[in-house]
This record gives C-alpha cells, structure tokens and sequence, in this order.
C-alpha cells in the first residue's frame, strides 16, 4: 500500500548579541607610529524551538517530537597592535591577541506517543565548550617606486576542551599553525586607472560550535543534522592575481588548495538524510572572475560581476567535480529628496556542495531607503527572494 501524508515543522529562533569595546591609542611620534589596545566582550544568546507534527493514512507512521536547543555564548578578546612607521617608503607592524570563547548548547528532545511528552534520553545532551586562542603577528611593507610590497607571518596557538555533561565525554584539542603572507601590487598607469596585484597567504578555517556539539537534531521525518566532535582545523593555500583597467574593469585569477577539507555531508539512510560535517582529504577550487563599475547618470549605477571556477572535492575515496559560473548585477538609483532604490540580482549555475550537487538559483531584491530627520536617520523597506 502507498503511504502517503504531511509533515509540518514550526521552529522558532530567538537570538540575542551584544558586545562591549575599549580600546586606547598613543601616537609615538609625529610620522604616524601608533600603539593601539583594544579590549572587547562579546555575548551571544539563542533559544531555539522545533515542535513537529506528522500525519499519515498508515497510522504506524504518526510522529509527534519536539527540540529545544538553547545555546549561550561568551567571547573575552585583548589585542595590542604596534605599528611603526619607518620612513616615507616602509612601515613595520606587529601585535598580539588572545581570545577567551565559553560555550554551552543544550538539546532537549521530547516525544508524545500517547498523551504525554517524553524526555529521549538517546537524542537529548549538554554540551560545554571552552577554546583559549594565542595569535600573534608581524608584517612588513615597502614601496620601490610604483611597486608596493607587504610581507607578513602570524602564528596561532589553539587549545580546546569539549565536555559532554550527560556522557561524561571529554574532548581535548591542541594545534598550532604559521601563515605567512605576500601582497605585491604595482602601477601601471596611474593616469589611466591600471595596476596589477599578486598576493599568496596561508588560512585556516576552524570548526563551527554547533558542529563540533555531538547532538543529534531532527528537524523533520527525512532530516537529520549530527555533530562532530572529532572535526580538525582546515588549512587552505590561497593564491591570487588581478588587473584592474580605467578603475572601473577588473579581472583575475585565483587557486585554492585545502586540506584536511572541511565538509558538510549528505547520507541517505532508507527515506532520511543525515547531515553531518566531516574532514576529508583535500579540496581543490581554481577559477576567473570579472568586475566592472558602470555610472550611467549622475544618479544612476550599475555594478556587474561575473565569476566562473571548477571546484574538485576528494570524499571518502570518491572524487567530485563540477563547473560552476555566477553573474550578479547590482543598481542603484538615487531620487534626490524622494528615494534611493538599490535592486540587486544574481544566479547561480548548478554548484557543488561536499558531496551533493544544488541545483541552479536565481535571486532577485528590492530596496528602497529615504532619509528622515535631516539625514540623521533612514527608513527602509525591502523585498527578498522576489
């Protein structure tokens, strides 16, 4: 017999930020050459609520669950930056920063196979989580003429610790990375709005909170999001060349080359699919890209871009490729005393994400904004996804 039904999922976020910064700055002398401190704390809360219903002509398949997942995030950064300005052709920088995270998410599942809600113990944790992090740098840069470099090398000491309350689970996490950078550009014709740009760094992208949390969220009968606390940093060689033309065109290349590759992946498992972050191998990604800057009138611009790239994913053994390319166009046309009106437009061909390949995409939104009060204030209305 066919079954058949609906699902209905209403989920409910709520979230809260606020942050606080003090910072200071002394001018060591006349030529520019500063000492800047900055102390700043950051707070983050979320509570966040999905109750589903399901109903089905084959009575076995009715489900009623729910998920609270509340998470509460504290952020204590202190950084001190010194920049010397050596002559009128160089400048020496360097500083260091330490950053406190404290995290703690909490997932409460709930089901109802009678009358009353029951706790799931199985898909139910509170989840602790504390990073301490050591970053400190030094940059050089130097003009020679009408060319301009900058070199520099920052290292970071991570140390992290993830408790689970209800397993007793403790996870320790201890690495450390340099990541040295080049930024080379050069004049061409100043009068003609043309130079060129070459740049390499070394980057690293670490793993968000939520997925290293070991929950397991349903959002609905098919979908499945796990955590991974076994997730490692991804480090990524970045490297990059441009030409910008009358200082509207601009064109350029780009590779990059990622290891330890970082990447939310889709399993099916009979009709559910589960998401789950993972590392994996490397991940390759090379491609071209063009902006132009068009002023029609006075009131009137436009904004164009255009990229194109292949991106080469190795999964689990299993290699994956695809082409992708993406135009967007932004315009902006401004009605003195009435309206501004900013529309902006974009599609995406098919693209690949991990293992799965989206399929194509297109945007469109719609701006307006007046200024009130003698420009000391703004009122907007705007529509998205149109």
């Amino acid at each position: 017999n066919n079954v058949n039904g609906n699902t209905v999922s209403n989920w409910l976020r709520t979230p809260k930020q606020g942050s606080y910064t003090l910072n200071y700055v002394w001018k060591l002398d006349s030529a520019g050459s500063t000492i800047k401190a900055t102390i700043d704390h950051t707070y983050s809360l979320k509570t966040e609520r999905n109750d589903v219903r399901s109903s089905y002509n084959e009575l076995s398949f009715n489900r009623r669950y729910r998920s609270n997942t509340p998470s509460n995030t504290d952020i204590n950064t202190g950084q001190i930056d010194l920049v010397k300005t050596l002559n009128k052709q160089s400048a020496f920088a360097a500083g260091v920063k330490i950053v406190s995270t404290s995290r703690d998410n909490s997932i409460l599942t709930e089901r109802m196979p009678i009358n009353n809600w029951l706790k799931d113990s199985a898909a139910s944790d509170d989840y602790r989580y504390t990073e301490k992090l050591l970053m400190f740098y030094t940059s050089y840069d130097r003009t020679f003429g009408k060319t301009t470099v900058k070199i520099g090398l920052r290292g970071e000491q991570t140390k992290a610790t993830g408790y689970s309350v209800i397993t007793k689970e403790t996870i320790r996490r201890s690495y450390f990375g340099w990541f040295p950078s080049v930024f080379i550009s050069r004049v061409i014709n100043a009068e003609k709005g043309e130079s060129f740009n070459l740049n390499y760094s070394r980057r690293v992208r670490r793993p968000g909170y939520n997925d290293l949390n070991p929950y397991r969220l349903q959002v609905h009968d098919f979908t499945i999001l796990t955590g991974n606390p076994d997730l490692i940093p991804q480090y990524t060689h970045s490297f990059r060349a441009g030409y910008s033309f009358w200082s509207k065109l601009s064109v350029g290349a780009y590779l990059l080359t990622t290891q330890h590759y970082i990447a939310l992946t889709a399993k099916a498992i009979d009709s559910i699919i589960e998401y789950r972050s993972k590392n994996f191998r490397n991940s390759t990604e090379y491609g071209f890209f063009a902006e132009h800057n068009f002023t029609v009138a006075k009131t009137w611009n436009i904004r164009s871009s255009f990229s194109y790239y292949r991106l080469s994913n190795d999964i689990s053994g299993r290699k994956y490729k695809l082409n992708t390319f993406n135009i967007q166009n932004i315009q902006v046309i401004m009605l003195p005393k009435l309206v501004n009106i900013d529309v902006v437009a974009w599609y995406y061909s098919p693209m690949l994400q991990a293992n799965e390949n989206q399929a194509e995409n297109f945007n469109l939104d719609i701006g307006f904004t007046r200024t009130v009060l003698k420009n000391r204030g703004r009122l907007r209305f705007m529509m998205t996804d149109i």
